[in-house]
């Protein structure tokens, strides 16, 4: 993969729900995790939305998605090297930055119940 060429798009993937220890009195929160990712050349087979999204899939947070950290603890590590060793290879995208979105309280609930229940999300989209 040739990188001297410079990126061809910025692509965000598909945010992921996942449990984090917070630090605001509620330990295990849910919060939404996504990557900003640069992607590289053309790719047969795969859009770039695809791309960023299986790149994603090596970060151990989105591997793991019930598990807890902090925020600051992961961002400060070496997250880049879990979604990068992988990625860059496979998937041309390099990861450029974590973004992470703690939830309201009410969506806390209802994604906390949708994450244990996976199927009700699926019969509530066909409503």
């Amino acid at each position: 993969m040739d990188l001297t060429a410079g990126p061809i798009a910025e692509v965000t993937s598909t945010p992921v729900n996942v449990f984090w220890q917070g630090e605001t009195g509620r330990p295990h929160s849910l919060a939404s995790v996504s990557f900003d990712f640069k992607c590289y050349e053309n790719f047969d087979g795969l859009t770039l939305q695809e791309r960023a999204d299986l790149s994603a899939e090596n970060a151990k947070v989105v591997k793991r998605k019930a598990t807890q950290f902090l925020v600051n603890q992961y961002v400060k590590n070496d997250w880049k090297r879990d979604i990068d060793l992988v990625s860059v290879e496979k998937y041309g995208c390099e990861a450029r930055n974590v973004n992470f979105k703690e939830e309201t309280r009410l969506e806390n609930v209802v994604n906390a119940f949708l994450f244990v229940y996976p199927e009700a999300y699926e019969e509530a989209k066909s409503w």
